[in-house]
This record gives structure tokens, C-alpha cells and sequence, in this order.
């Protein structure tokens, strides 16, 4: 009677055992495929994108998996508690992985295209530029220029680079704006909004400038302009921290 015991209880956890790696074996990502694979979204506003993993005909759960991104511009969605759901609105391209208690991993793209396509990029910014970097930088036609003061010109758009300061050389701020129109604040806004991660108070942003590494502000604030006219520009202003 002991011996049948004792083998309905090896049985058992022998059982119990196939059991459990069967599930775990079900559950790695060895022949999984992700979906979407990748995916194309427009910027400024707060996609969501949501992955499925699925193996041999069903659809697995993602609360199995590790989620991971390239880049925290690119974050889980708060208000999702599906793990493998992902807000995307800063222009940029991104891998999203998932990956298995055994290594075995998936792996997704996102690229997030600008929905704002003409309004140039502004094209050189750095904190502490002389004279001599922003010419050397800046490929837009150059239009006038004091120890103060560099203007350039593309198109419609103008770009000023100012000395804040009285007794320095260094210049520490960019004024952007459109020369022959009022700006148009909502089209800034979401071009703002599909650049930059920080808003703050409506119209402002702070953002790491991608060249140097350093802080930087952009906002609106009224100018007159050539021609004698007060309009909104975006003035951005350049810190070395």
C-alpha cells in the first residue's frame, strides 16, 4: 500500500513538473512573431501603439514578457495596463523589445514622422557659439550681421541669433519666426509638441538641445518684426547646464 502511495505521489509531481514546463515552453518566444512589426505614426499628438505576440495560432500575453524601448521618448501608456502598449509623439524612430524568462526576445519598430512639414528645421543651435560656429553651421542665406545680431533667411522663414548679454559675444538666444504672415501659434504649437518633451504653461517647452547636450527653453513672445509689424515668434534661449 506504501509502494502505491509512493508512486501515485512521484506521479504527481512528475505531473505537475511537465506541466509547468510545458507552460513555460508555451510561453518563450522561440517561432513568436510581434505585431505590428513596425509601425508608422504622426507626430505631436499621443499615439497609442499596442503589440501582440501570437505562437502557433494564439495570442500570447504580454504581462508574460519583459517590454523594454530604445529611448524614454517613447513610454509606456499610463492608462493601459496592457505592457505592451506604448505612447509615441516625439519625431524619431524606436525599437520596442519583449523579452522571455529564458533571453528569447522580439523586437518591434515605431517611427514617428513629423506632422508639421513646412516649417523648416531650425538648424543649428548651441549653447556658448561664437560668431564663426553659427556661419560655419548655419547653410541658410545669410542676410545681415552685427556683433549682436546674425539674421538669416529660408524661404518664408527667418532666423535670428542674439547676444542676450551687453558685455559678451556669445550668442545665447534664437528668435524664429514667419516673415511675410502672422504666426500661426496652433501650427508652432504642434510643431513644438513633436520636437520637444517638456510643456509647461500652454506655450513653452523644455527640451535637451540634441548638439551639445545642454537645456534649452522655446516659447512665444510678441516681436516687431521688418515692416514694423508685432507679431508671435518662438524665441528659444540656450543655458549651459
Amino acid at each position: 500500500m506504501k509502494r502505491i502511495l509512493l508512486m501515485l505521489s512521484i506521479g504527481i509531481v512528475a505531473s505537475c513538473s511537465n506541466s509547468n514546463d510545458d507552460n513555460v515552453s508555451n510561453n518563450d518566444l522561440l517561432n513568436a512573431s510581434i505585431s505590428p512589426s513596425s509601425s508608422t505614426v504622426m507626430g505631436g499628438f499621443n499615439n497609442d501603439v499596442t503589440f501582440t505576440i501570437t505562437k502557433d495560432g494564439k495570442t500570447l500575453a504580454n504581462s508574460n514578457y519583459s517590454w523594454t524601448a530604445s529611448s524614454d521618448l517613447i513610454v509606456k501608456n499610463p492608462t493601459n495596463n496592457n505592457n505592451g502598449s506604448y505612447l509615441a509623439k516625439i519625431i524619431g524612430t524606436y525599437n520596442v523589445s519583449a523579452k522571455d524568462a529564458k533571453g528569447n526576445s522580439l523586437s518591434a519598430t515605431v517611427e514617428v514622422k513629423p506632422s508639421i512639414t513646412d516649417v523648416p528645421e531650425i538648424p543649428f543651435m548651441k549653447n556658448g557659439a561664437t560668431a564663426s560656429d553659427i556661419k560655419n553651421n548655419v547653410t541658410w542665406t545669410l542676410v545681415s550681421e552685427t556683433s549682436k545680431k546674425i539674421t538669416f533667411e529660408k524661404g518664408d522663414f527667418v532666423l535670428q541669433y542674439i547676444v542676450i548679454y551687453q558685455n559678451s559675444n556669445v550668442f545665447d538666444s534664437v528668435i524664429y519666426y514667419n516673415k511675410s504672415q502672422n504666426f500661426d501659434q496652433t501650427k508652432f504649437v504642434l510643431y513644438c509638441n513633436e520636437r520637444y518633451v517638456t510643456q509647461f504653461e500652454g506655450s513653452h517647452w523644455n527640451f535637451k538641445n540634441p548638439i551639445d547636450k545642454k537645456y534649452c527653453t522655446v516659447g512665444f513672445d510678441l516681436m516687431t518684426v521688418p515692416g514694423n509689424i508685432t507679431q508671435k515668434v518662438l524665441t528659444y534661449t540656450l543655458y549651459g547646464y
